[in-house]
């Protein structure tokens, strides 16, 4: 129960930087699925946030429900991202992250989260991002975001 409230604590905090030197978007949400091969493994489905807060720097923070081990359980996290940009004018993106993660139930704990990530556009004011990762095991995630607030890059 504490990781819980750590992560709401510091992504409340995450949202509060000043808008200096602020990318064109500040804030994006949206579903994101995501797969962990624990023992035992996890399957969930939740909304995920992502503040920007300079060009290459920014926070995401998730809150899923999950299917563990024939439990249902609460899972939040909290990353930061590097982003590496795009290469010869293409628009993916590419960027790393490191973070926490708790789980609550049962089968609950605390888990470092490190991987690499890629940022599609799927739109106007949206994309689509998929990770790779770890988290207590293997974990892939993905998902669609629209931007809110801001202007188009």
């Amino acid at each position: 129960m504490r990781a819980g409230w750590v992560l709401v604590g510091l992504g409340a905090w995450g949202g509060g930087f000043p808008a200096t030197g602020m990318a064109q978007e500040r804030l994006a949400v949206g579903p994101a699925l995501e797969f962990l091969a624990s023992d035992p493994a996890a399957f969930g489905l939740g909304p995920r946030f992502r503040w920007r807060l300079v060009r290459e720097v920014g926070f995401a923070a998730a809150a899923s429900l999950v299917r563990r081990g024939g439990d249902w359980a609460g899972r939040g996290e909290l990353t930061l991202q590097l982003r590496f940009g795009s290469w010869g004018g293409a628009k993916t993106v590419w960027y790393g992250f490191g973070g926490v993660a708790g789980v609550t139930g049962p089968l609950g704990g605390g888990f470092l989260v490190a991987g690499a990530g890629v940022e599609t556009p799927a739109g106007r004011g949206s994309t689509w991002w998929g990770e790779l990762g770890v988290a207590g095991g293997a974990r892939v995630a993905a998902g669609y975001q629209v931007r809110i607030g801001g202007q188009k890059r």
